[in-house]
């Protein structure tokens, strides 16, 4: 649950825009008015952020950022599922019969 809820897009949209990052995002619209981003592309201008965070300074400063900023929210999203579209779903069921000593493998996307 904690893998599915942090790699999620919607998850990581809402974040994004928590924080304020749509207003710092470069476009092409010509106005300099606000732009309503798409979920995957709030989700990845988080993802980005992190991504120059590392590179730029380290990984105590990501870490700090998501404490800080990510992981406080966590709970929500795993409660209100936030996560779980289908695949998500089909997942999880192969991991919980896993641990209840089935064997499914875990599904191979063709």
């Amino acid at each position: 649950l904690l893998r599915s809820s942090l790699v999620n897009n919607r998850t990581q949209a809402k974040v994004a825009e928590e924080l304020g990052m749509q207003e710092y995002a470069i476009t092409n619209d010509k106005t300099k008015r606000p732009v309503a981003l798409r979920t995957k592309t709030l989700a990845d201008l988080l993802e980005s952020f992190i991504a120059a965070l590392y590179i730029d300074k380290d990984l105590e400063y990501v870490h700090t950022f998501m404490n800080v900023c990510f992981f406080p929210r966590l709970k929500e999203f795993i409660l209100n599922q936030d996560w779980n579209d289908p695949k998500s779903q089909l997942q999880q069921c192969c991991l919980t019969l896993r641990t209840e000593g089935k064997e499914p493998d875990i599904p191979l996307y063709k």
